[in-house]
């Protein structure tokens, strides 16, 4: 089993280091403190108990074993599916769990994730021109320094 530290757990659940540190102070997350440096640890069967133990992440519990165990991916998606469907049950106790229900939750994911996907696509080509851009930059400074000659005439022309 793997163990896992708060910056980890932060980036799992999304939110703040400090609140998965204030979640082992208050003793809702148990977590082993070897030394200052190290920080808190916590072992993956403590953490899939406080995800089951909060509907908001319960579906998340079941995606833990999905990169250990990667030939069961489609029953790990199905598992996360089933456990965010009932936490969203789980708040609302007058819901009915129906086919048209399931089918339109499944379609809100897809246009979730594609919309994600999209936004981080646009990301990824803005961040590749930037890149391209500071790729010329450095070029031009590089032929800069490859032609003193240049250098040594913008000299005279600033002392006159």
């Amino acid at each position: 089993m793997a163990d896992y530290n708060v910056k980890q757990i932060s980036e799992l659940l999304n939110v703040d280091s400090e609140t998965v540190r204030r979640w082992i102070r208050n003793e809702k997350l148990k977590g082993t403190r070897d030394s200052k440096k190290t920080g808190f640890v916590v072992s993956e069967s403590e953490l899939v108990r406080f995800l089951n133990g909060i509907p908001k992440y319960s579906g998340i519990a079941t995606s833990l074993f999905a990169a250990a165990v990667p030939a069961i991916g489609v029953p790990i998606a199905v598992g996360t599916l089933l456990g965010s469907l009932a936490s969203n049950f789980f708040v609302d106790k007058d819901k009915k769990i129906t086919t048209n229900y399931v089918i339109n939750y499944i379609q809100n994911e897809i246009s979730k994730t594609n919309l994600a996907i999209s936004q981080k696509q646009s990301t990824i080509q803005q961040l590749q021109s930037e890149v391209e851009d500071n790729i010329k930059y450095v070029e031009t400074l590089r032929l800069l320094l490859e032609n003193p000659e240049f250098l040594q005439s913008s000299n005279t022309t600033n002392e006159k």
